[in-house]
């Protein structure tokens, strides 16, 4: 045979240019007509522009499974040998095809294998024929229908559990949507009640959708397509309701714990619920936690009530309560035992909150020093609640809210921050002493040259820079006092300090060290008489006037009432503010004066504290030194035993 050519054929069915309808519709087509035809002696089958409504433009067979060969034939054509194509047309199958041979998804549109309850079965199938070809028409549609259907189990067997049957026609593009915007599909999912219990919802594990064609297409019963689904739990924010067997978003308000197990709840009081899924603390700081199917509060922040009642139904009034006006609360409330009530009236008038103390403001159930004042959370030994002691502050140290003012820092704000000194009242600048001010326009009584230490005393500002020097005067403003400065002066106070002390150390030696004469080693009988009368009349007219104790008196009253200024935020009436500052220096408080304090920039609360308790001791040590010499030595036959003592005492006791 030469070459054949098939040359604008038509076909209302199938095959344009050749159409084989074999006797048996399930021969391979590797065997069938037309497939088989071959050019003799090297001739070739021409087709062209042939055509067909339904499939095979140029060739058609009612076979299954053509081979590789036959495969390529319809993929590829223009490299089939003996075959030859152009301008062929069909509704599928330009070239070549076959009969419908199975259903199969859409591979753009495929069906998920795991699914939630409610979820819509949004996949799309089509027929494919032994190419795997889509099947449809040229024009119209397919005149079958397919039957969906979701069962619990196998949807062939029967007396099987069906959850929903629909059927569907084809489309024009050769394809059923299984579930279209008018006519959605809901995928129900049902719970094993014979294996669940009150407290565990069990669901049945998977459900088998079934695609199915009633009858034969073209001669051919074609096999359902079948995909099982695997249940996916319910969305946060959803809750799986039992009646219509699919996921339900809770309403506006409410919450879900567990969406398989449990149903939406009401909000509760001291909560947000945005999105269904969690309660958000209304609170900053309180704890929601999952009791059951219930978010339950557990505690509260400080300055708040806890309310929550265990009472069946009231769940959604759990919340913090605000401690009352003028109340406040240091602690956690923690259910069930910390500040925790089982309703609001209860939490505001139960006392559970503590009042404010004088000194300090309470707001939103916190309690805040007030300026002058300084709080501090203690824990009572008997109740055992954290409370707030409200301590005056010095003068002008505390600005509120525990915030101390510049310079100063510590408990009540009364030690000076790094590089600062505390003069009276104030914590000033190193920079701001002036050892002296020496011009005389300065508007105070102390415009002439003196100690700069005493300038400081009466309050001194800070000045520009280290070489200038302000100084406080009537009206509380501050004025130049001069740029001639000598630095060196700061050193004037150490200085003669240290000066007294080796004076007075070496006054404490000077009679052991001190030769006796003869006199005073051996005296008569009748000198010593005379001195001993001359000694016992002079004590008994010091005695009489009471000068020791009137001094040690008024030395003591001076040195207690010098630190009233300091120590007592009390608007002072003028003479006795300037009273006390002026006698302010019985206190002997070395530790404070500008010379001292520039030698000891560091010295913060406790180093001063140290510094007080351990000098008088080292200083009574050193004094003591020569006694207890004498003591260890010969006791009271010492030769120099009662000079020694004398002058311990009069050392150590001033007199």
């Amino acid at each position: 045979m030469g070459d054949v050519r098939l040359t604008a054929n038509t076909a209302s069915g199938n095959g344009g240019g050749v159409c084989a309808l074999l006797r048996d519709e399930n021969a391979n087509c590797q065997s069938s007509m037309p497939f088989q035809l071959h050019a003799v002696s090297g001739g070739t089958m021409s087709l062209t522009d042939n055509a067909a409504d339904s499939g095979g433009g140029a060739l058609f067979a009612n076979c299954i499974s053509p081979g590789p060969a036959w495969t390529e034939l319809a993929s590829a054509p223009e490299s089939a040998a003996a075959f030859s194509f152009s301008g062929n047309t069909a509704g599928y199958g330009n070239n070549v095809a076959t009969m419908p041979v199975e259903l199969g998804f859409d591979p753009f549109a495929p069906l998920n294998t795991t699914m939630r309850p409610g979820d819509q079965l949004k996949h799309r199938i089509r027929i494919l024929d032994g190419f795997s070809q889509t099947v449809k028409r040229r024009e119209g549609v397919l005149p079958y229908t397919v039957t969906v259907q979701t069962c619990v189990g196998n949807c062939q067997l029967p007396n099987v559990d069906i959850l929903s049957t629909v059927i569907r026609t084809f489309e024009s593009d050769g394809l059923i949507v299984v579930s279209p915007d008018n006519q959605p599909v809901t995928l129900t999912w049902p719970w094993d009640q014979s294996a669940s219990s009150d407290s565990e919802r069990v669901f049945v594990p998977s459900v088998e959708v079934s695609h199915f064609i009633g009858g034969a297409l073209s001669g051919r019963v074609m096999p359902p397509l079948v995909r099982a689904l695997n249940r996916s739990s319910c969305a946060p924010g959803t809750s799986y309701d039992i009646t219509v067997q699919v996921c339900v978003a809770c309403p506006v308000n409410r919450y879900v714990v567990n969406p398989d197990q449990h149903p939406c709840q009401t909000c509760p009081q001291g909560g947000i619920c945005d999105d269904g899924s969690t309660v958000k603390p209304s609170v900053d700081n309180s704890v929601f936690v999952a009791v059951g199917a219930f978010m339950r509060i557990t505690s509260c922040p400080q300055g708040y009530v806890l309310v929550r009642d265990d009472t069946e139904g009231v769940e959604s009034l759990d919340q913090c309560v605000l401690c009352p006006e003028d109340s406040y609360s240091l602690e956690t409330a923690l259910y069930p035992d910390v500040l925790t009530v089982s309703n609001v009236e209860e939490a505001t008038r139960s006392g559970l909150c503590i009042a404010c103390p004088s000194g300090a403001s309470c707001v939103d159930g916190n309690v805040e020093a007030e300026a002058g004042f300084f709080s501090y959370v203690v824990q009572e030994r008997r109740a055992g609640a954290l409370v707030s002691k409200v301590f005056p502050c010095p003068k002008d140290a505390c600005t509120g809210g525990n915030r101390c003012a510049k310079g100063r820092t510590g408990p009540v704000c009364g030690q000076c921050a790094s590089g600062y000194v505390l003069v009276g009242e104030q914590a000033l600048p190193l920079s701001c002493f002036c050892p002296w001010c020496i011009d005389a326009t300065c508007s105070s009584p102390f415009t002439r040259r003196m100690p700069g230490w005493w300038v400081s005393l009466k309050s001194a500002c800070k000045g520009a820079d280290n070489t200038s020097c302000v100084k406080r005067v009537a009206g509380d403003e501050c004025q130049w006092c001069g740029d001639r400065v000598s630095n060196a002066a700061a050193w004037l106070t150490p200085i003669v300090v240290i000066v007294v002390l080796i004076l007075w150390y070496g006054v404490s030696w000077h009679p052991y060290v001190a030769k006796l004469d003869d006199k005073e080693e051996k005296p008569d009988e009748q000198d010593e008489s005379a001195l001993k009368a001359k000694a016992k009349a002079l004590a008994t007219h010091v005695d009489r006037l009471a000068i020791r104790d009137n001094v040690k008196i008024i030395l003591a009253f001076f040195q207690v009432s010098g630190t009233f200024v300091t120590v007592y935020n009390v608007p002072w009436p003028f003479l006795v503010d300037r009273t006390v500052r002026y006698t302010s220096g019985a206190r002997f408080d070395l530790a404070v004066w500008p010379g001292t304090a520039c030698l000891f920039t560091d010295f913060n609360y406790w180093d001063k504290l140290l510094f007080y308790t351990l000098v008088p001791i080292g200083g009574a040590l050193m004094l003591g030194m020569p006694a207890a010499l004498v003591m260890l030595t010969g006791g009271e036959k010492h030769e120099k035993y009662k000079p020694v003592m004398n002058r311990f005492w009069l050392t150590f006791m001033f007199w």
